[in-house]
């Protein structure tokens, strides 16, 4: 599996503590989506938007870390398939209330 991010997750020490371990990931971005600003956090989110890039990287993980990712990202956010500009398919996080 493949987790695509663009928010806190970018930062090496969160992902690391989060996960409990290093994880390295390839940069990557995704089209036909741009950065908005969560409806209920103080956190980013993305938007689908005609002619948006989304800057980030792609990690790949286990199901044990997604479970620990989903822990993190809490009910706030939920989890959509997405292709990235590489042509690899994702999962990404995004505002539950979209």
């Amino acid at each position: 599996m493949r987790i695509f991010t663009y928010g806190s997750l970018l930062d090496d020490s969160i992902r690391s503590r989060v996960l409990n371990k290093s994880v390295d990931g390839h940069i990557d971005t995704l089209k036909g989506y741009k950065l908005s600003n969560h409806t209920v956090l103080p956190y980013p989110t993305i938007i689908p938007f005609k002619g948006g890039t989304v800057y980030g990287k792609v990690f790949d993980v286990t199901s044990e870390d997604l479970e620990k990712l989903d822990r993190y990202e809490t009910q706030y956010y939920t989890k959509i398939n997405v292709l990235l500009d590489s042509g690899k398919e994702s999962l990404v996080y995004i505002d539950s209330n979209q």
